[in-house]
């Protein structure tokens, strides 16, 4: 496989999609669901992606949950 590609989609699902050499969609896997805000950053060195992600939802009891997750995604390919 050549590269992944992350988004959210309408659904406000992060949807990881392989892609091969040819940048077509060889599978899609649902990451998380009822996100509503996804940023990414590169680091100063270019080795290490730094995913900040944002989910809300409303508990049974109507109050409203929000949640942040950061995750270090060190590039192994780097050139």
């Amino acid at each position: 496989y050549k590269s992944l590609e992350y988004r959210v989609d309408n659904s406000s699902q992060l949807v990881r999609r392989v892609l091969n050499n040819v940048d077509a969609v060889v599978r899609t896997d649902v990451v998380s669901r009822n996100i509503n805000d996804f940023q990414a950053s590169l680091s100063a060195d270019q080795k290490v992606v730094t995913i900040t992600l944002t989910g809300q939802t409303v508990s049974a009891t109507n109050r409203t949950i929000t949640v942040s997750k950061n995750v270090d995604v060190k590039l192994r390919n780097f050139r």
